[in-house]
Order: C-alpha cells, then structure tokens, then sequence
C-alpha cells in the first residue's frame, strides 16, 4: 500500500508551551487509524494542520503532494463541531453547494440520510445537534476526497445511530477512502480500527497495529490503562 498522509516533524507551539513536538507518521490509504490522548495534548491542531487549515511548522504530504496554507485541496475534508453546515440549507443544498468543488455522490447521502432518519429537505436550523452532526457526516463522506479527518464525530450522536454511522464509515473505506479518528469514545469505535496513535507529552507515546494492542489486552482501553501503570 502506499502513503496517503505523511507527517513529519510538525511542532505546535503557544508562547512558551510546547504542545506539539516533531510528531512524525505515515497514514497508508484505505485504513481507519484512531488519533488518541489526553484533553490539550495537539489532536485537533494536528487534524487543523493536516487539512491545510493552519499553517505548519514541518512538513505535511497528502497524496505525495505538499501542503500550502494559500491553498484549497479537495483530497481531504475535515469533520468537527467548530465546522457546521449554513443552517439556512437544507442537507440537499448543502451537497451542491459542494458540488461547486467536489463530486458528490448523491446516491450515498440519500442512502444514508434515510438509514439515519436525516430529512434532505428540512433546513439545518430545525435539526438537533446529533441530526446536524451526522448531516455533516453524510456530505463529508459522499465527496470524492479520499482522506476524511474526524474530530469527536460521535460526541451528540445519539447511542442507537452510532452503529450506522460506524457503518458509514467502513463503508467508505471500502470505497477507497482513509479516515482518522480523535475522540473520548474509543470503545465505540475500536472494532473499525485498524491502527491506534496515542500522543501524551507532546510527543507519539505509542504507534500500533490495532492486532498488537489486541494481543496484550481485551481493549483499547485496557490497553492505555496497562500502558500508563507501567511506567
């Protein structure tokens, strides 16, 4: 497989506080990696700077092709709470307002806007935070960018959804695409996962095959715990 995403040496820092510190990885394409650590620890920064939303101290390739802060790409989106759809829209008007810089496929987002009980045609303003949350999910994933960053992406969502939303998301990378993960609720997301980077300290703690934390513990969560009483 090749690289879709290579990191390297990207530093963060605010005044004399170092957040980030020459944190450094390749992303291989049609795989799902899970970004963990504490609260503060750099994990949106680090999404904000991969999507080109930031400038970067370091280098960042996305498709062998450099990032550059003057410039829009459509290989990657970005998923997060800060980013919401025009609540004037609808989620039909929305998708072809992308449609200006994407492909769009609409087959998907009818697919799983009725999976998700989403009504294409009621503007985003009457929507729930959780039914804006997976608007927003259901027009990321239906663009053709094949790196899709998601921060906290199940954080409103109701409990009985995030199974289909989890089946969204495998069903995109089976469409070719490679997604990154931060959040909180790792169990939730561990049987999708095909890798975990955990940063603590400013630096990558730890970068594994999702199988190699599966044969030391019954978890994800095990596993940090296990991790951290050993040191």
């Amino acid at each position: 497989m090749k690289n879709i995403l290579e990191v390297k040496a990207v530093n963060q820092k605010i005044q004399d506080d170092i957040i980030l510190d020459k944190i450094t990885f390749n992303v291989e394409d049609n795989s799902i990696i899970g970004l963990f650590g504490p609260n503060g620890v750099g994990k949106s920064t680090l999404l904000r700077k991969i999507a080109n939303c930031e400038i970067t101290d370091g280098d960042i390739y996305i498709n062998g092709i450099a990032n550059d802060f003057t410039k829009f790409r459509t290989d990657v989106m970005l998923v997060t709470s800060d980013i919401d759809i025009p609540r004037s829209l609808t989620l039909n008007q929305y998708c072809s307002l992308l449609e200006l810089s994407f492909d769009v496929d609409k087959a998907f987002v009818k697919e799983y806007a009725q999976k998700l009980d989403i009504n294409l045609n009621k503007r985003i303003s009457t929507f729930s935070k959780g039914n804006r949350e997976m608007a927003q999910l259901i027009a990321c994933f239906a663009t053709h960018s094949n790196l899709i960053l998601l921060d906290e992406p199940l954080s409103a969502i109701d409990i009985y959804k995030r199974d289909t939303v989890l089946e969204m998301i495998i069903d995109s990378k089976l469409n070719g695409k490679t997604i990154i993960i931060t959040t909180h609720l790792i169990d939730d997301i561990a049987d999708i996962l095909d890798r975990v980077i955990y940063i603590h300290d400013t630096k990558i703690d730890f970068d594994l095959d999702i199988e190699a934390i599966q044969i030391e513990s019954s978890s994800i969560a095990d596993y940090l715990k296990n991790h951290f009483r050993g040191e």
